[in-house]
């Protein structure tokens, strides 16, 4: 283990506990519904996008530390529904969305099985150039460079669309 991979998760467990924090008091029936206002829909991205859209990536980041990703990698479905690009489908009877329990646990397991990754890479892969990923080598550079962008960045994004959505559905903030 080197200090990189320390110094990319040392705040990744405070994450954690928002993202864990943000599904307090959300039914799983509301889970993939999107919220009105004034009687219309907003379109924004619900907690079944969100933690579905993010539970895609532990696994391809584990790909670029040079890792089996296998055992964390999601269903084929949740890139049909929950790729970057792909629009959140309003779901308000849950029958396109996996369930609530089935999509925080992909992101549970493959966060912490991500993080122990992370913070056992020793310093030359994470400094080293993304293999295999012509996109992700340009924006990102380094190994960990990416890895520091999704247990960072793209986690904190996606769960402020999280915490907006609570307070749209009459949850309030966890903080």
């Amino acid at each position: 283990m080197g200090q990189m991979g320390e110094l990319l998760t040392v705040t990744t467990g405070r994450t954690m506990g928002l993202a864990k924090g943000l599904l307090t008091g959300i039914d799983a029936k509301d889970f993939s519904r999107q919220p009105t206002a004034e009687g219309k829909r907003i379109d924004t991205n619900h907690p079944a996008f969100v933690y579905g859209h993010l539970a895609l990536y532990p696994a391809r980041v584990m790909a670029m530390l040079g890792r089996d990703g296998s055992a964390i990698a999601c269903p084929p479905k949740y890139d049909e529904l929950f790729a970057a690009g792909v629009p959140c489908a309003h779901d308000p009877d849950g029958s396109e969305h996996p369930p609530m329990d089935e999509i925080v646990s992909r992101f549970d397991q493959g966060y912490a099985a991500l993080i122990e990754a992370v913070k056992n890479t020793d310093d030359a892969t994470l400094t080293g150039p993304i293999q295999g990923n012509d996109r992700y080598r340009e924006v990102f550079g380094t190994v960990g460079g990416a890895a520091g962008f999704m247990l960072h960045d793209h986690l904190m994004f996606h769960l402020g669309q999280v915490s907006a959505w609570r307070r749209m559905m009459g949850l309030g903030s966890v903080m």
